[in-house]
């Protein structure tokens, strides 16, 4: 695809250099210059840049914690994309699992790995390419579970 451009166009655009001028200044003098649409904020209606939805004061909204109902901002697009809970903080977010009694969850099968240790007396090394568990995991596994094992129940 061609684009034409107008005669008048390259006509100023020469005038323009011969007179030691911008370009652009003397296009938009002449009408000869393409605009293009502003672009609006979503929220409120003034104009911003290029690329972004919001301007800066509608990017950030309050949201309430879930947690201690402290107040914070947080970006418009996390709300709305249907984050469920917002927080403050991680100490936060902890608390309120625990509050939840929702379990830690584990990339790996701690006590499949455990029983499989007691069932065949395998070492970590062992067990990792038996169970397909990286090393460093196998011997974080065993060591926490000895540890527990050792500390006096209450």
């Amino acid at each position: 695809m061609r684009i034409v451009v107008s005669p008048c166009v390259a006509y100023y655009s020469l005038l323009a250099a011969i007179w030691g001028q911008n370009r652009d200044e003397v296009l938009a003098r002449k009408g000869l210059l393409r605009s293009e649409p502003k672009r609006l904020c979503r929220s409120c209606g003034q104009e911003i840049d290029e690329g972004k939805h919001y301007c800066a004061a509608c990017r950030l909204i309050p949201v309430a914690c879930e947690n201690c109902g402290q107040v914070v901002e947080r970006r418009r697009a996390y709300v709305l994309r249907g984050y469920q809970h917002q927080f403050c903080g991680h100490a936060c977010h902890g608390q309120w699992l625990h509050q939840q009694g929702q379990p830690q969850k584990r990339k790996w099968n701690w006590e499949k790995a455990w029983a499989t240790h007691l069932a065949t007396g395998y070492s970590g090394a062992r067990l990792s390419s038996l169970l397909g568990i990286p090393k460093t995991t196998v011997f974080k596994i065993l060591r926490t579970i000895k540890e527990r094992q050792k500390a006096p129940q209450n």
